[in-house]
């Protein structure tokens, strides 16, 4: 049995893969056309170079485990009628994500977003940052994407005294979110809504799922904070709210293009925070990783349920 690494794979991280499934060759690849000469004798691959070439020649290809969360870009045409489980990193940037989203949830309710743009003047910065300062404990956040990073995020939340709500394909109640309801309930609660998190998977659903008419529903106080994908927002009808001033601002991790380009009017808006699409770093992502794949190879040496299985119909 053999597991194929699209490079990436450390000396150290062999070692401890091979302790796990001693009987499995665990063999690293590089660039593109290494991968394409072993994969037809692989039984898993971690990507990697990617793409329906590669996945023709993967002949013995029983599992695909992605390093990233999101897969909507990876799940290949190719795949559907093969016999191959594909499985993501779902739960490894939970922290990292969470954490970044409410950093920049922070950094708008103490107005750190015109200070870092602001010029000297001491008592005119006052002034203008005074009537943006509010509090985080009180207010009332509505995650869209109730899964690793939503639920890291609502535990943080909570925390600090915010309300939770949020949405869900499948509501499951749990004892973070005062409420965790289904799509079809969005419109009910994004005009409670004081920040927006935006943290799930981009799908035909929910691409373009917080468009003009939903951004018209939430406060003109409220934040919007995307830490998944740009596309999940429309973002034209986003910079058209932003400029108009009838929302508070967006905390944006994603853009629908990256990177974002040098003419977006989101880089000089005064209520738009960017981060370059950075919010899963940490220096624990790696062993959170290393933990999923060697524990997913332990199950599928021993015949056992993956962890993270993608549907691929849904798409995550």
């Amino acid at each position: 049995m053999q597991l194929l690494f699209g490079g990436g794979l450390s000396e150290e991280d062999a070692r401890r893969l091979q302790i796990i499934a001693p009987s499995v060759e665990v063999d690293n690849a590089q660039e593109r056309e290494t991968v394409l000469n072993a994969i037809p004798d692989a039984d898993a691959y971690v990507p990697g170079p990617w793409d329906e070439e590669i996945l023709a020649a993967a002949v013995s290809l029983r599992w695909v485990q992605f390093r990233s969360a999101g897969v909507e870009r990876r799940l290949l045409p190719g795949l559907a009628g093969r016999d191959i489980v594909v499985t993501n990193a779902s739960g490894v940037y939970a922290v990292p994500m969470a954490e970044h989203a409410l950093a920049l949830m922070f950094a708008f309710s103490r107005g750190l977003n015109v200070l870092a743009r602001a010029g000297g003047g001491w008592d005119e910065n006052r002034k203008k940052v005074r009537p943006l300062h509010r509090e985080m404990a009180g207010s009332t956040l509505v995650i869209l994407g109730y899964g690793g990073v939503g639920r890291a995020a609502a535990e943080r939340a909570r925390a600090l005294g915010m309300r939770v709500l949020a949405i869900r394909r499948h509501p499951q109640a749990d004892d973070l979110a005062e409420a965790v309801l289904g799509p079809d309930r969005l419109h009910e609660v994004l005009p409670q809504a004081d920040f927006l998190l935006v943290s799930c998977a981009l799908t035909d659903s929910t691409r373009g799922i917080i468009g003009a008419g939903e951004l018209a529903m939430i406060k003109p106080s409220a934040v919007v904070v995307n830490v998944a994908r740009g596309a999940v927002i429309d973002e034209q009808a986003l910079i058209a709210v932003l400029k108009e001033g009838t929302i508070g601002g967006a905390g944006l991790d994603v853009t629908e293009q990256e990177p974002l380009p040098d003419d977006s009017p989101l880089w000089q808006m005064e209520n738009v925070i960017i981060t370059p699409h950075c919010s899963g770093g940490s220096p624990k992502t790696h062993e959170r990783l290393m933990g999923l794949i060697g524990e997913n190879l332990r199950r599928f040496v021993g015949g056992e349920p993956l962890l993270n299985t993608v549907d691929l119909e849904a798409g995550y």
